[in-house]
């Protein structure tokens, strides 16, 4: 590890001096370094730092071959359903799926699961509104840890659904675009180096793409089914594409075959980690209700009973009623009455 730290250092510095002893370049790494924030310093530290996945099913020495599977088209309208139940996006429901799956394929391959956080690569625009038609690209790299560990669909869901806030809310994405605009002007040995580094980091690249709300025709015919495959560079063995179309949506995924020959399976999970998920919230038993702990979970219940009812004007249980006397000035007695009673003790006492 020592020496393999020693030449990459090396190659990093040759890479900067050849870099730094062209003007042109030189001023155009300043210009974009200088360009990032205070804070953005100690984003870029964590990341590069960040340790990578461990080996799993998903992740270790590539092959030559890679396999590819996809999905039946799924109800754009279903997805909403569950969402809407635990007032998640589209995007949430489909990644904590995606998690779900992930999770039943690694049980099935007798790998651990009950501490396990996977991190995927998620390509994310950052494109200014109005610019959509300039050419170059404009897109940033962050990375998610997806919560394998947790058993439970919705818990799940819903700590999807509060890590995918945090991420929004965070520098992450702007800091990255930094990155990959100073990668850009490296030279290419530094900068396909620098690349497998961040890649290395996580267990697969997923991508969720909104495509057309209506059906697009090519030479008068319909076009039914769209699909793509992300790409992926470094040691990424696992690459996830989701893409919405016409009022569907489709899950492909394209896989190193050496660690994953079946994808098909991946994505057998997924179907049954969704459909468990959308009965579920058919039946009614989910509420859109914070993510607890377990051992706060009745806690928690009695808290919401007692603001339904505060909200509707009754009493919480075990909470006595105001007092029903009156004041001198005519108004309410503000005291509790006694238990069993509609009075406190001076009115319950007076009235006797």
């Amino acid at each position: 590890a020592v020496n393999s730290g020693k030449k990459i250092g090396k190659n990093v510095i040759q890479g900067g001096v050849a870099a730094l002893s062209d003007p042109t370049r030189t001023k155009e790494v300043v210009k974009t370094v200088s360009g990032l924030a205070a804070d953005s310093v100690f984003v870029l530290s964590r990341l590069t730092f960040m340790p990578s996945d461990p080996e799993t099913a998903f992740k270790g020495k590539l092959g030559v071959h890679k396999s590819v599977a996809w999905t039946e088209p799924m109800s754009l309208g279903n997805i909403k359903t569950v969402g809407k139940a635990v007032e998640a996006t589209l995007n949430d429901v489909l990644i904590a799926t995606v998690t779900g799956a992930m999770r039943r394929y690694l049980q099935k391959r007798d790998s651990r699961v009950n501490e396990l956080d996977l991190r995927v690569a998620v390509p994310v625009n950052v494109r200014k509104p109005g610019t959509e038609f300039e050419l170059g690209n404009c897109f940033s790299t962050v990375f998610l840890s997806l919560p394998v560990h947790i058993e439970d669909s919705i818990l799940r869901l819903r700590e999807v659904k509060r890590r995918m806030d945090h991420l929004k809310k965070a520098p992450d994405a702007i800091v990255g675009f930094g990155v990959m605009k100073v990668l850009g002007i490296l030279p290419p040995g530094l900068a396909q180096m620098a690349g497998h580094l961040f890649a290395n980091k996580a267990s697969a690249v997923m991508t969720n793409v909104p495509g057309p709300r209506q059906h697009l025709y090519f030479a008068g015919k319909k076009i039914s089914n769209i699909m793509f495959w992300v790409p992926r560079t470094g040691g990424v063995g696992l690459g996830i594409s989701i893409l919405s179309y016409a009022g569907s949506v489709w899950v492909g995924l394209v896989s190193d075959t050496r660690l994953v020959p079946d994808p098909e399976a991946i994505l057998e999970g997924f179907e049954d980690e969704f459909y468990y998920l959308l009965d579920l919230v058919k039946s009614g038993k989910v509420f859109g209700e914070p993510l607890v702990l377990h051992d706060r979970y009745e806690e928690a219940q009695a808290a919401r009973k007692a603001r339904e009812k505060e909200e509707s004007g009754a009493p919480a249980e075990g909470v006595p009623a105001q007092c029903k006397g009156m004041t001198k000035s005519a108004r309410q007695c503000k005291r509790r009455a006694l238990p069993g009673a509609d009075y406190c003790k001076v009115h319950q006492a007076a009235s006797g």
